[in-house]
């Protein structure tokens, strides 16, 4: 029977330790994908709720607000104390009494659009 010889040096060799690097690297990576993309989602809701508050505060100040002759569309345009964001608005005269304002607010490549009517309803018939 041949006597079998120790190792004085136990430890990993190379192909070992680079094999278990290229097994984590792969786990960490189907790990830390997802978590950076929900990550940068985080802040989604916010925006969206800062959107809306925005687009009910312009049709608020550039519709509700204004005499009915007084309402117009106005271009795009930055909104003061938010940067990033800008609104938009559009008005179509639906008949002879009645206008419909559209109030849109963009954040990048999202956009929320608020729609409403006006009426001269103190108009002398």
């Amino acid at each position: 029977m041949k006597a079998e010889k120790k190792n004085p040096n136990p430890g990993f060799t190379l192909i070992e330790i680079v094999a278990t690097l290229a097994v984590a690297a792969i786990v960490l990576s189907a790990i830390l994908l997802p978590l950076t993309t929900g990550i940068r989602e985080l802040d989604r809701p916010a925006a969206w709720v800062t959107m809306v508050f925005l687009a009910q505060a312009e049709m608020e100040q550039r519709v509700i607000a204004p005499g009915y002759h007084e309402v117009a569309a106005w271009p795009e345009a930055e909104i003061d104390g938010y940067p990033g964001y800008t609104s938009t608005g559009s008005v179509i005269q639906t008949a002879d009494d009645v206008k419909e304002v559209t109030v849109t607010v963009n954040r990048g490549e999202e956009s929320l659009s608020l729609v409403t009517r006006k009426t001269d309803w103190r108009r002398d018939i």
